[in-house]
C-alpha cells in the first residue's frame, strides 16, 4: 500500500493523484483522462503542478484555525501542518464535490448520495458542545470525519426529518452546524441576523436557522454545494476565491498580500453570466459596508460549478458585524481600507477600477439605503416574536442607523 499517494476524486471518480514526497512537498498529476479542472488555479491543461502551486490550494480544504488543527491533530496523531494527513484521514468529504482515498479504495460514482444518517439529540448534543467547541469533529460509526476549512468552531451534518444527524457512511453532509466562540459569545445572534437581514434584502446568501441546544445557541447553516431531492443528496463542485486565484489561506487578507476587488472581479468576468454575478458582488460589498463587516476577504466568497465549464458566484455566508467604523475592510474600497476614510471618491475609484458604473452603484446604493434600517426593524421583530435574545440586534439597528445618516450625506442622497 502506498501511504505517500491519496487517489484525488471528484463526484467520487478519480481525477488525479496528490503525492507527498520524502520533503513533506506535495505535488499534484492530473490522470491522462481528466475532462474537468479541481480549480481554475489548477488547469487540467496543464497536468502537473509543484508543491508551490497546488499546496495553495489543497491548504484551504483544512481549517485555519491554529487552536482546531492542533486539538484535531493530536488526536489523530498528525502534525497540524500536515496537509496531506488531515486529507488523508478527514478528506473522505470536504466541501465542493472533492474527496481523498487511498489508491486501492473502491471506486464510487458520486453524483448523488443517499441521505441517511445517525440522529443525535438536542440532549446529545449539548453533552457533547464543550468538547466540540474545542474539536469540532463528529465521528459516525463507520470512523468517517469531515473536513470544514474556516477559523471557526463548526461540523459538518445532514438533516433527516429536521433532526440534526451525523451522515453515515455513503452520504455527503448536507447542512453545518455552528457553536458560540468563548471570546465572541455573540457571534451566532449576530451572524444569524445579518444573514437574515442580507436575505430579506435579496442578497444572495445561504439559508440559516437559528437551533437552542439545551441552553446554547448553535447556528444551522443549509450548505450551497449541495441540493437536498426527497432522500437524494446531490453534490456541487465549489472553490473559493483564494483557491481559484492561487493564493494561500494564510493571505485571504488584501493588506497582507490576499485578493482586492480588482482580482475578484476579474474572475467573475470569466462566469457563466458575468453581469449578473458582479451586480450581486457590489450589492454584497456594499452590504459589508453598511453593517461593518470587516471580514468579506477572499476566503468568504466562493464559486459554484454549475457543470463542468460553468460557475456562478455562490450565495454569501459568514456574514456578521464587528460594530465599529474605526476598523478596516477586509478590501480596499477604492485606495483606502480604514472604514471612517471613505469618501464617496473611493466608491468612484472602485468602480474605475472593475469596470462598474458609478451611476449604476449610486442606484443600488441608494435602493439599499430605503428599506435597510425598516428591514432590520422587521428583523428584530420577528427574533423577539421567536422569543430569542436581541441585545446584540439593539445595538446593531443603532449601529445601522448612524452609518445609514452618514453614508446618505457622503453619496450626496440628503
Amino acid at each position: 500500500m502506498q501511504n505517500n499517494k491519496l487517489s484525488v476524486r471528484l463526484f467520487g471518480q478519480p481525477i488525479g493523484i496528490l503525492e507527498l514526497d520524502n520533503k513533506g512537498r506535495l505535488h499534484f498529476n492530473y490522470l491522462s483522462n481528466a475532462t474537468m479542472s479541481i480549480s481554475l488555479s489548477l488547469p487540467s491543461s496543464e497536468q502537473a503542478f509543484d508543491h508551490k502551486h497546488c499546496h495553495r490550494f489543497f491548504k484551504s480544504l483544512l481549517p485555519q484555525n491554529d487552536n482546531i488543527l492542533n486539538s484535531i491533530s493530536k488526536i489523530l496523531e498528525i502534525e497540524p501542518n500536515n496537509t496531506f494527513d488531515f486529507l488523508r484521514l478527514m478528506g473522505q468529504d470536504c466541501v465542493g464535490a472533492l474527496s481523498f482515498h487511498l489508491l486501492c479504495s473502491e471506486i464510487e460514482d458520486k453524483q448523488t448520495s443517499p441521505l441517511k444518517g445517525e440522529i443525535i439529540s438536542d440532549k446529545e448534543l449539548a453533552h457533547r458542545l464543550g468538547y466540540l467547541c474545542e474539536i469540532p469533529m463528529l465521528v459516525n460509526e463507520e470512523g468517517r470525519r469531515a473536513l470544514l476549512p474556516g477559523l471557526q468552531s463548526k461540523v459538518a451534518v445532514c438533516l433527516i426529518d429536521n433532526q440534526i444527524a451525523v451522515p453515515s457512511k455513503g452520504c455527503f453532509s448536507t447542512h453545518i452546524l455552528k457553536f458560540p466562540a468563548r471570546h465572541a459569545k455573540d457571534l451566532i445572534d449576530n451572524e444569524y441576523f445579518c444573514m437574515r437581514l442580507a436575505s430579506r434584502l435579496g442578497l444572495h446568501v445561504c439559508a440559516v436557522e437559528m437551533r437552542k441546544i439545551q441552553k446554547t445557541n448553535t447556528l444551522l447553516i443549509k450548505r450551497y454545494d449541495r441540493e437536498i431531492c426527497g432522500n437524494i443528496v446531490k453534490h456541487y463542485h465549489q472553490e473559493d476565491f483564494c483557491q481559484a486565484l492561487g493564493v494561500l489561506p494564510s493571505r485571504k487578507l488584501e493588506v497582507d498580500g490576499g485578493p482586492g476587488f480588482v482580482h475578484c472581479f476579474s474572475l467573475l468576468q470569466k462566469a457563466n453570466i458575468p453581469a449578473i454575478d458582479r451586480n450581486h458582488f457590489m450589492r454584497m460589498i456594499f452590504f459589508n459596508y453598511l453593517i461593518g463587516n470587516t471580514q468579506g476577504h477572499a476566503k468568504n466568497i466562493s464559486l459554484l460549478y454549475l457543470s463542468p465549464r460553468y460557475f456562478q458566484l455562490a450565495p454569501f455566508y459568514d456574514i456578521s458585524s464587528i460594530l465599529d467604523d474605526a476598523s478596516n475592510m477586509a478590501m480596499k474600497i477604492g485606495d483606502d481600507f480604514f472604514m471612517k476614510a471613505i469618501k464617496s471618491r473611493n466608491w468612484q475609484i472602485l468602480c474605475t477600477q472593475i469596470g462598474y458604473s458609478y451611476p449604476a452603484f449610486k442606484q443600488l446604493a441608494q435602493e439599499m439605503l430605503d428599506v435597510l434600517l425598516e428591514s432590520a426593524k422587521i428583523e428584530h421583530k420577528l427574533m423577539e416574536e421567536e422569543g430569542k435574545e436581541t441585545d446584540f440586534v439593539d445595538e446593531l439597528i443603532k449601529f445601522l442607523k448612524k452609518n445609514i445618516q452618514q453614508v446618505e450625506k457622503m453619496l450626496n442622497f440628503r
